[in-house]
């Protein structure tokens, strides 16, 4: 009785996010698929060595790569509207995680309401699709640093965190503000000594990639990917 309990009990903790998945496919497929074809006609991905050495120039390069490879899946709509719909649903379900691991309670307001906003910004075809995947892996690195980060390990994402920005660029700032906020509010061992530890290590790779590495200004290493749009004169939304 305990284990079919437990089964329904988890039928039921999942299926609204089942559900959102279901309709958010459906949705996308069949009254936004223009915003597929927009998009994978405005990215030429390519699977050369010097298309990713060229991507990987600034930091965020590497995101801004995964991004134009998932708008070459878009030649097709569904297997689009899966993909986008498949993210904004993984953000749902870490945040619901993490809001559960940092307070103890389920959460299930707020994750259902950053999923709609992101679904509605994803409706628009200037959103780029780089956006919600740099969301979703941020909240995972946050996510596994919560639920493993005790000891030494939780030093790892200290040390690691230039490679995090490096890769990611801006959206490594997500990471970063989530970090601290859980070392303040978790009150962890030497946490002053990892907030300075990491402020420190990011903005010593931050000057020494500005002054001889990357060669440009800090505004742009500040919000890149975000700002590389791909429409012209256009403002993208992100």
């Amino acid at each position: 009785m305990n284990i079919k309990n437990q089964k329904t009990n988890l039928f039921l903790l999942y299926f609204p996010y089942l559900l959102f998945f279901v309709l958010g496919v459906v949705y996308l497929y069949g009254f936004t698929a223009y915003i597929f074809f927009y998009q994978e006609k405005a990215a030429l991905f390519q699977t050369t060595f010097a298309f990713f050495s060229e991507k990987m120039r600034l930091p965020g390069g590497f995101l801004n790569y995964l991004g134009e490879f998932q708008n070459a899946l878009y030649y097709y709509p569904l297997p689009g509207a899966i993909v986008v719909t498949l993210e904004t649903t993984a953000v749902m379900i870490l945040v619901a995680a993490i809001g559960k691991k940092m307070t103890g309670k389920p959460v299930f307001v707020l994750p259902f309401l950053l999923g709609g906003a992101l679904f509605f910004l994803q409706t628009h075809y200037q959103f780029r699709s780089l956006n919600v995947l740099g969301i979703v892996l941020q909240l995972l690195f946050f996510f596994l640093t919560i639920k493993n980060g005790e000891g030494k390990t939780a030093w790892i994402p200290v040390v690691l965190f230039p490679l995090n920005y490096f890769l990611f660029g801006s959206f490594s700032f997500l990471f970063l503000a989530m970090f601290v906020f859980w070392l303040v509010q978790n009150r962890s061992e030497h946490r002053w000594f990892k907030i300075a530890g990491i402020l420190v290590w990011q903005l010593l790779f931050f000057y020494i990639g500005k002054e001889f590495v990357f060669f440009q200004t800090i505004g742009q290493l500040l919000v890149f990917p975000f700002s590389s749009a791909k429409t012209g004169e256009q403002v993208p939304l992100f």
